[in-house]
């Protein structure tokens, strides 16, 4: 992936490792999607307030750009996040099913279990008017989002 086709939204310092950044939001210009990336162990605050970001970039991109799409990669997470997915499934979700999200490609970590184990609990929550599939690699679900249309 080339580097212009992706705009940098804002990223997130970890609450625990102040140095550290827990989540990079950018926006797809190719595949028309809001873009995580979700960095190394986060707690569930971090959690949350890197949902917060894509929540704001959900808002801007669905008017601007007819964005309805995100991409959750999680390859570089570490650890569960298991404490926060009540809150994704019953307050994130449907505020951006609110704001036009329809179509969530989760990129699954290919070496951390509890990170699969957390994400997996995420998908089985059904959000009525958003689709959230889980995927092995990014062209996988960039290829299943690019299928998709408002």
């Amino acid at each position: 992936m080339q580097s212009e086709e992706r705009v940098f939204f804002r990223s997130l310092k970890s609450s625990l490792r102040k140095k550290a950044i827990c989540c990079e939001i950018y926006y797809d210009l190719r595949h028309n999607c809001i873009f995580v990336d979700w960095i190394g162990y986060n707690v569930v605050e971090d959690v949350k307030s890197g949902c917060r970001l894509a929540l704001e970039a959900a808002k801007i991109y669905t008017k601007s750009h007819g964005c309805f799409k995100i991409v959750n990669d999680n390859r570089k997470i570490e650890g569960p996040f298991v404490g926060a997915v009540p809150w994704i499934s019953l307050e994130w979700k449907p505020q951006m099913v609110a704001v036009g999200m329809r179509w969530d490609a989760v990129i699954l970590s290919q070496t951390d279990y509890f990170s699969r184990e957390s994400v997996s609990k995420i998908a089985e929550a059904k959000e009525q008017g958003m689709v959230t599939q889980l995927f092995n690699s990014e062209d996988a679900a960039l290829a299943w989002l690019d299928s998709k249309h408002e």
